[in-house]
Parts: structure tokens; sequence; C-alpha cells
């Protein structure tokens, strides 16, 4: 049987991290270890680390803030054939980590999985106009024209080109090919579709329907929505640039997605009265405009925080 070792990065979010825990102590199948990631700039984590050190094989590393950066450090540490990538926010069904092991060993081709989201269930009307602005949704697991994922919309096994990051698992031999991207620094949500959709040009990636799980999505934000929406506005444009040839038809596909977006944000505006996302939006689209060229945005992209 196959070792899996467990990654969580995490920043100032100790409560979250100790459900999510609870649910790996609670599985019918145990990992070979679990690796904590800390950007905190608090004790409380490594105290819920301590609590818990005695119930798994925990191991507890402290590190610099950012996504990509912190899952690289973890990475480092890892012994494990198998590297599963959780969020510190997520719950794990407790057959989860068996029907992993299931999945691997039943399709040797597959280098990398997700799991299903239980509570992740768009809307109707949601779904469609994400479908029409070319932003993520459920359809078939593919990518789109804009660089934003399709998510699956079945419950079935079925390859996939690019896997969302809350529970996303590879084979460790893949890390000697390629690490996440470091240039997208602190808080992004970009890191997951570039590192998955780069590994699925070599390799299969697949859903495995039986591997289910609970996605609370923190309320615990670590940056100001002007900023992040500003920052992840253009870490999406460098992804884009830096993945895909342009086409006039990806070019027009980007450009509708984020018109998209700018009309969501405008009707929060209208529901909420808060324009931080939209301002940061907008001011994220001005920085795309003045860094069009591939070398531009990429310099541009380092200095976001």
């Amino acid at each position: 049987m196959m070792d899996i070792s467990i990654i969580i990065c995490t920043r100032n979010r100790h409560k979250d991290i100790a459900i999510c825990l609870n649910s790996i102590i609670n599985q019918t199948v145990k990992p070979a270890e679990v690796i904590i990631v800390d950007s905190s700039i608090n004790e409380e984590t490594q105290e819920v680390y301590e609590k818990y050190k005695t119930s798994l094989k925990l191991k507890y590393i402290k590190s610099s803030a950012g996504t990509a950066y912190q899952r690289n450090v973890g990475l480092n540490y890892a012994n494990g054939d198998i590297i599963l990538y959780i969020d510190d926010d997520v719950e794990l069904e407790k057959s989860y980590l068996n029907f992993l092991h299931k999945g691997y060993t039943e399709h040797p081709e597959i280098f990398g999985t997700n799991g299903i989201l239980m509570n992740f269930t768009p809307s109707f009307v949601d779904n469609i106009f994400c479908k029409i602005f070319f932003l993520p949704c459920k359809k078939n697991g593919g990518i789109q024209p804009s660089y934003f994922p399709r998510l699956p919309a079945n419950e079935k096994f079925m390859y996939l080109d690019t896997l969302h990051g809350c529970n996303m698992s590879y084979k460790k031999e893949i890390f000697l090919e390629q690490r996440f991207d470091e240039n997208l620094k602190g808080y992004s949500n970009m890191e997951d579709p570039d590192f998955s959709y780069r590994a699925s040009r070599n390799h299969r990636l697949a859903q495995l329907p039986d591997c289910r799980l609970v996605h609370h999505t923190s309320r615990n934000w670590r940056e100001n929505l002007q900023y992040l929406n500003e920052k992840l506005t253009v870490q999406h444009y460098y992804i884009f640039r830096k993945n895909f040839k342009l086409t006039l038809p990806r070019i027009m596909a980007f450009t509708w997605s984020h018109i998209g977006l700018m009309i969501r944000d405008t009707c929060r505006l209208i529901v909420r009265l808060k324009a931080d996302a939209l301002i940061g939006s907008f001011k994220g689209n001005l920085v795309i405009l003045q860094n069009l060229k591939k070398n531009q945005i990429t310099e541009k992209i380092k200095q976001y925080n």
C-alpha cells in the first residue's frame, strides 16, 4: 500500500485546522504523516499542533507566508508516495484516504486526483452566468479559453485538465518535473490550476467520486478584499500568458470573463453597498493594460505580497 503524506498550508486559522485534523484522526486508513506548514502571526496554530501530535504523526514547519511557497516547503519534508494537499478549512469523510488508495491502485495510469466537494452546489442561475462569461462553472472538468476551469458536473470517475487546490493529490514523482510557481506570492487561487494544468499535459489527472469532503471556506481572510481582488485579477492574467499561446479567441474569452467578473462585483456593490471588490477588479485590469507583454506581467506579479 502506498504511503500518503498530507500537507496542510495554514495562516491564522487555528480553529479551522483543529476541525480538519479531527477529520484526519477519524480516517479508516491513516496517513503516513501530516505536515502543517504555518505562516501564522501568532502561536495558536502551534498550540493546536502540540495538542494533536500524540494522535497523528505530525510535522510542524514554521514558514513565510504564500500559498505556492508553503506548498513547496511542505513538499520538502514529505516522505510519502502520494502527496495530498488539503486546505485548513476542510473536513474529510472518514473513508477519504481509503478510497484515495483504492483509486490509485485501480487506476495506475493516474498521477493526480480530486475528490467531491459535498457542499458546493452553485445555483442554476449562477452556473449559467459563469458558463456565459467563461468563469469557473460546473461542466466537464476541462480548461476554458479564458483559463478558468470547468469543474466536473457529474459525480463519477473522469479525467480532468485541472485540479482544485482544497483537496488535490499527486504521485510524488511528478514533483521531480515541476513545483508550484512562487511568483504567485501571498494568498493566491491560481497556483493549483497552474500546476495541475501543466501536469496534465504529460500525465493523467482524475476525479475520484468516492473521495468526499466538505469545504467550509473560512471567513478568516488573509487580506482586504480590494487588494485581494486586484492581485487575483493580475495573477489570472499572468497564468493565462504563461500557459496559453495568444490567439484571438483566447484573448476575447479572457476579456469577456473579466467583464463578467466586473458585472458580478457591480451586483454585489448594489446588494451589499460595498465597492471593495469592484474597485480591486478595476485596478487589477488597469495593471493588466499597463503590462500586456509576457515579460512585463511576469515582473509585475512579483511585486504583490
